[in-house]
């Protein structure tokens, strides 16, 4: 997702989906304070605030159009350094190893290297049965 495309306008859908994701995530989470640290204050605060966006974002879409956008402007840059950091931390800790050692052993599985003989072709052996070219797989 590009920066330019937080800011524009979300679908009915989009907001439908953020609304019952809302619901999830509050309602759950009012659950877990409710049940595993006994604080019933909190979990009631949690609960409304669960249904107070979830149906309305549901029944009419359009009213929480704001707080989609406010949570993608503030979520976006979070994601995009996430991304970023853990591209960098595969390329680093699993690509870059992995061609050391090829490069170490010798492996040219792309044949990349100059050739020594006059020609490039790879001598192959003939097949016998002509009847093979017509089963691929």
């Amino acid at each position: 997702m590009k920066w330019s495309e937080v800011l524009r306008k979300p679908t009915t859908k989009v907001l439908r989906q953020f609304a019952v994701c809302w619901l999830v995530v509050f309602g759950a989470w009012s659950i877990s304070v409710g049940l595993s640290a006994g604080l019933s204050n909190l979990a009631i605060i949690l609960g409304s605030v669960a249904l107070g966006i979830a149906l309305p974002g549901l029944l009419a879409p359009a009213t929480i159009g704001w707080l989609f956008t406010a949570a993608m402007i503030v979520t976006f840059p979070i994601g995009w350094v996430v991304s970023r950091v853990l591209l960098s931390v595969v390329y680093y800790a699993v690509f870059t190893p992995f061609s050391l050692v090829f490069c170490l052993i010798g492996r040219d599985a792309l044949r990349l290297k100059p050739q020594t003989q006059a020609s490039c072709w790879i001598p192959r052996a003939a097949t016998a049965d002509p009847a093979r070219y017509f089963r691929q797989f």
